[in-house]
Formats: C-alpha cells, sequence, structure tokens
C-alpha cells in the first residue's frame, strides 16, 4: 500500500529497523545473595537520555503529497539512520529467593518515550506506554569476606508505546519491542561499625536482543527487526536501615541509560 504523506506513514511504518541498545533491562540490585525465604519490593524509575537507535532501512513504498514537510526516511532507500530516544518509565519488581542461590522477579510499570530523527522532527506521544519484565538470577559464586559475588541474571521483557505526532504531523503507531536479556554481574558488600550500615557497588555486562515492530494504525502496515547488543554497567547499593536500601545504576554506550530507586526487604 503507497505511503500516506499527511499522516506520516513513510516516516516510521515503511521502514525495517532493528533498535540499538535503548530499554535494556535495568538489574537494580547487587549480585549478593539473599536468605532462603527473603523477598523485597524494589520501586524505581529508569530513564534514557538521546540513546542511539539504528534503523536499517527496508523500504519500496512510494511517498505522495506535496507540501514542505519532508519524511523522516526516504521511500525506496536502503541503509542505516541513526535517531536518538529520550524516555522514562516508573517501575515497581517484585523479587524473591524462595530457595538457595535461585532468585526470581517480575516488575511492571508505566512511562513514555520520544524519537527526535535528524533532519524531521521528534515523534512524541500524549498517551503512557507500559513495560513488563520477568526472570531469574542465580548466584553462581556467593558474595564472602574474602572475594566478591558472581550472578547470572536471565529476563524477558515487553515495551509498548503509541506514537501520536511527527514534528506537526499526526501519527497513530504502536511501538512494541522485546527483549531477552543475559547479564553477567559482579559485586561485594563494604561494612560499617553499624551493622544496618553497608555500601555495595555491582558492575558487569549485558547482552540484549531486541525484536522490534511497529505498526501503523491507520493505513495497516507493519516493520520489525532484531538487533543484538553488548551493554556494560555500573551501580550502587547502599543500607540505611535493616531492611531499607537506596540504589543508583547506569550505562554510557551510545547515550545515557540510567536508574534509581529503593529496596524494602521482607523476612
Amino acid at each position: 500500500m503507497p505511503c500516506k504523506f499527511k499522516r506520516g506513514a513513510c516516516s516510521l511504518a515503511s521502514v525495517f529497523f532493528f533498535s540499538g541498545v535503548a530499554g535494556a533491562q535495568t538489574l537494580a540490585t547487587s549480585a549478593r545473595q539473599l536468605e532462603p525465604g527473603t523477598w523485597k519490593l524494589i520501586p524505581y524509575y529508569q530513564g534514557t537520555k538521546a540513546q542511539d537507535l539504528k534503523f536499517t532501512l527496508s523500504s519500496n513504498g512510494t511517498c505522495t503529497g506535496g507540501g514542505t514537510y519532508n519524511p523522516a526516511f526516504v521511500c525506496n532507500t536502503n541503509g542505516n539512520v541513526k535517531v536518538h530516544a529520550t524516555g522514562g518509565l516508573g517501575m515497581v519488581k517484585l523479587l524473591a529467593q524462595p530457595w538457595e542461590a535461585v532468585q526470581y522477579y517480575v516488575a511492571g510499570g508505566l512511562g513514555n518515550m520520544s524519537l527526535d530523527i535528524p533532519g524531521s522532527g521528534i515523534a512524541t506521544t500524549q498517551r503512557t506506554g507500559f513495560a513488563l519484565v520477568g526472570g531469574a538470577r542465580a548466584v553462581v559464586i556467593p558474595d564472602t569476606i574474602v572475594g566478591p559475588a558472581l550472578t547470572l541474571d536471565l529476563s524477558y521483557g515487553l515495551q509498548r508505546y503509541r506514537l501520536d505526532a511527527l514534528g506537526p504531523t499526526a501519527i497513530d503507531q504502536q511501538l512494541d519491542m522485546r527483549q531477552a536479556q543475559v547479564a553477567i554481574e559482579t559485586s561485594h558488600r563494604f561494612d560499617f561499625k553499624d551493622p544496618k550500615t553497608s555500601v555495595e557497588p555491582y558492575g558487569g555486562v549485558k547482552w540484549l536482543r531486541t525484536w522490534s515492530s511497529l505498526t501503523d494504525n491507520q493505513a495497516g502496515g507493519r516493520a520489525g527487526g532484531i538487533q543484538d547488543a553488548f551493554t556494560p554497567f555500573a551501580g550502587l547499593q547502599v543500607s540505611v536501615y535493616e531492611h531499607e536500601s537506596l540504589f543508583a545504576e547506569a550505562s554510557f554506550v551510545d547515550g545515557v541509560q540510567y536508574a534509581a530507586g529503593a529496596h524494602i526487604r521482607f523476612r
């Protein structure tokens, strides 16, 4: 179906694209083991600023229409184009360790995202998107006085956003990002004289595979793609009371991703 210029269909929905490392899933906790039967409630904010996205174009549509406003990507063109994503999510994570070594978790939240497309404008939304994540963590090496912990984290998540404007042009498109992530994480806890207070720096590397799809709700077109990315990360978890702690986490590859929140432990 030909792209409708006035609806911005050529700008987004006529491309097959691979999104880069945008939306990598925040771990939000150190690699340290928990006591069996322990569970945590972890509210946090996850933000993305000027995150690079690589769009791999594969379009054979014909753009029509007049005026001086140009589509974001030219139809009948192949190649790579970078845009920048900015947005944020308010998340709540529930993490539990029912037995030895393995922790399980689910997380969900609401937020939004915008795309800054060079030469075209910013694709934005007035609607609230959402994210869902589930996963498991295995403590390979526990944290001890003489050595740090090492944990393997596996997760799968979905993010969905509705984009309704590209600069001055109205659009109606749904962006879905399904993500599988594997993370290797290490950390070590440093205790103070007060047994309730400790500091745990942590870090590691994430491998993220993103299946992206973009559906034009007006023209009916759909595009999608797959991207693999490796992302180093670092964080700090600080205990402030016996059952409460604070954390901050960030990565700085092709933009800035950051998160901050609290842990409430129940046992």
